[in-house]
């Protein structure tokens, strides 16, 4: 059963702890309930919408937990990390991703294909014949894979496919795949069978797909009216019982506090839930909580200016901040934190620091246990569960200069995170170098595989993230010494916990070619110009077997790509009849392209025939370098006229270009005219 194969996310499904409290959200907990229960419903999909910490996951979590209730639960992913494990799904132990564009379509089917035989063994089918849509993007997934299978869904019964947080599915670090997907969904949510239907919760994203989209049922969560209003209070009420429960010396806090409370907290349970885990660990929480009462700021009014002054004010009440060491080790946790690929166990967090010189376990586990009130899925008792940001507005905190100069005083802001970026690929090197023999050997070491996971999948992503102008003489040596020792082996295991249920076939591991895309430029980051041109050189090959098994649509921008970068590294190493043929080839892609979609597509179409005209004209071919780039400077001239200013200098090089051309042909007169409409330009 390959489909069971499939990448499928650890903590995405629904945890029922983290529903909603009795007696709240009760109306719109019902018409949602009535939509699902409903055979003549008139939406396929009902959204919710929401601003930051308006409690959209609770509802998501009561609407799975009722879908599972009512026996209609198709599948559910959550975003957010801590939640629960799947326990019926057979899975590669040694692989545990969290929630992601990547593995949203494949969770959905793994989940389908657990309750139905006829759809499991219809993606069983299509997953024999094209194994390139194991690790496809989504949007390839959805119609390939998903869309024909849903054929055999059984049609006696309902299936709820459960969302929550769509906006931090968009917010993929590969943006064009995620905007593609989202694309896909709309256009395919007519073929999807009435009896599967879908809820998504969101922060408003404005866009014209939701809005205007007949089978959309569009629901907000009105943080400022009265009912919220009342279930705030109850939600307020029932945190302050929890907070007695954990901490005895908490008090009741008397009619007055708890008024005080309640307006506080008015529509935001994200602050109720920061401020509850903070008391908890407080040795003084009625004194503490009477001082956030002060804070400035409620909630009716500016929810980051809200959430800014408490989220200073936890962290300067735990940790002293008067000390420059602890600012210091602030800072580095802080960058850490934010520079990690994806979210991460705090045990393995440890592990990877073991070889840290920078940002130390003790530290980092110091500073960690400080914060954990911010964090979701983070228990000092227990650390089995991921260590993520509560929300976005957290890391926006973290990220705001203003924020870091508040809190670490003397200690300048961060201009980037090249610091956190040299410490994560030093240490994912030297794990690599210490593991990777023992786990290909078929040695055992139960203790560090998540650590060698992460740093096997994730140190190019340090890399392509680093401003080495400071790090050159230092990872220069260590990233010579990778390639020395570890490249063959890492290699070999990146295939292997990809692949290890199907072929060993580069071609099947789109992951494989975007990750070895990223060591090029590493090496190119260093000038090392053969090194990388070699790995883009391999990228290229495992895309183009990818492309060639049928995956186009879902692979030409990135052959085209790949070949733009092979040709410039072919020409930087005096190939340049190579680099024509590579160039050759990405023009044609891209042709293809901007012939469907060519608003997306004529500007990249324009830079590679500009790319062409220089790699004509560097073998002498000089009347078709000229035909070339006449054609750029008519895209760019297009470009242009649609989009004022975004593309004036594009097309000023192109005209430069063009009158280089005029004068390698010897057309004189017509240079000297191209030349002065470029200074018009």
């Amino acid at each position: 059963m390959i489909c069971k194969r499939l990448p499928y996310p650890d903590r995405a499904s629904y945890n029922p702890d983290y529903v909603c409290l009795n007696g709240t959200r009760e109306d719109i907990l019902g018409k949602i309930e009535q939509w699902m229960m409903d055979k003549q419903r008139k939406h396929s999909m009902v959204w919710l919408e929401a601003g930051f910490g308006a409690g959209k996951s609770f509802v998501a979590h009561s609407v799975a937990a009722k879908a599972d209730k009512l026996k209609i639960l198709g599948s559910s992913f959550f975003m957010t990390p801590g939640t629960s494990i799947r326990e019926d799904v057979d899975r590669r132990p040694d692989v545990g991703e969290p929630p992601s564009l990547r593995n949203i379509i494949t969770s959905l089917i793994v989940d389908l294909g657990s309750q139905c035989d006829k759809f499991r063994y219809r993606a069983d089918t299509i997953l024999k014949l094209r194994r390139n849509l194991m690790t496809a993007a989504p949007s390839a997934q959805l119609t390939y894979l998903l869309l024909p299978s849903l054929r055999y869904l059984n049609k006696n019964r309902t299936f709820v496919w459960v969302i929550d947080g769509f906006d931090e599915l968009m917010r993929d670090s590969d943006r064009e795949a995620a905007h593609c997907f989202f694309d896909s969904l709309w256009s395919s949510l007519p073929e999807f069978p009435s009896h599967l239907i879908v809820f998504i919760t969101s922060r408003p994203l404005h866009n014209r797909h939701v809005s205007s989209t007949s089978s959309i049922d569009l629901l907000h969560l009105d943080l400022l009216s009265q009912k919220n209003t009342e279930d705030l209070g109850l939600i307020a009420d029932a945190e302050l019982k929890k907070l007695e429960r954990r901490n005895r010396t908490f008090s009741d806090p008397g009619p007055e506090i708890c008024k005080k409370f309640r307006n506080k907290a008015s529509g935001h349970p994200l602050w109720l839930k920061v401020v509850r885990e903070y008391l908890a660990k407080s040795l003084e929480p009625n004194k503490e909580l009477k001082r956030l009462l002060e804070l400035g700021g409620e909630g009716g009014s500016d929810f980051r200016q809200f959430m800014d002054s408490t989220y200073a004010e936890v962290i300067k009440r735990s940790i002293d901040l008067s000390r420059e060491t602890n600012r210091k080790a602030l800072k580095h946790v802080i960058l850490l934190l934010l520079s990690l690929e994806q979210p991460l166990p705090l045990s393995t967090i440890l592990d990877i620091l073991q070889g840290s010189e920078e940002i130390t376990p003790e530290t980092f586990n110091s500073v960690g246990l400080h914060l954990s009130p911010l964090f979701l899925g983070f228990n000092s008792s227990n650390d089995s569960n991921p260590l993520e940001f509560i929300h976005l507005s957290l890391r926006d905190f973290f990220k705001s200069s203003t924020s870091f100069s508040d809190l670490i005083q003397d200690v300048p802001p961060p201009r980037d995170f090249s610091f956190a970026h040299s410490a994560l690929l030093e240490c994912s090197f030297q794990i690599m170098e210490t593991y990777l023999p023992e786990v290909l050997a078929g040695c055992s070491n139960p203790h560090n595989p998540p650590a060698l996971t992460y740093a096997v999948g994730a140190w190019t992503h340090h890399i392509k993230s680093l401003d080495v102008t400071s790090h050159v003489p230092r990872l220069a040596a260590l990233l010579s010494n990778f390639m020395e020792k570890s490249f063959i082996a890492w290699l070999d295991y990146h295939i292997s916990i990809n692949l290890s249920f199907l072929v060993s076939d580069l071609s099947d591991c789109r992951r494989l070619y975007l990750s070895l895309e990223d060591m090029a430029v590493g090496f190119r980051k260093f000038d090392r110009a053969n090194d990388a041109l070699a790995s883009f050189q391999a990228a290229l090959d495992v895309c183009r077997s990818v492309h060639q098994e049928g995956s186009q649509g879902s692979t030409s921008e990135d052959l085209s790509r790949l070949l733009t970068e092979v040709s410039a590294g072919l020409s930087k190493v005096g190939r340049h009849a190579e680099a024509l043929e590579a160039t050759n080839e990405a023009v044609s892609l891209l042709r293809m392209l901007a012939q469907k979609n060519p608003k997306v597509f004529n500007a990249d179409l324009a830079h590679s025939l500009t790319n062409l005209s220089l790699d004509l004209s560097k073998v002498d071919r000089h009347e078709e370098a000229l035909n070339a780039t006449t054609e750029s400077v008519s895209l760019r001239r297009q470009l242009v006229e649609e989009h004022p200013n975004e593309f004036d200098a594009r097309l000023a090089f192109s005209l430069d270009r063009y009158a280089l051309d005029l004068t390698a042909a010897r057309r004189q007169p017509e240079s000297i005219a191209a030349a002065n409409v470029n200074e018009a330009v």
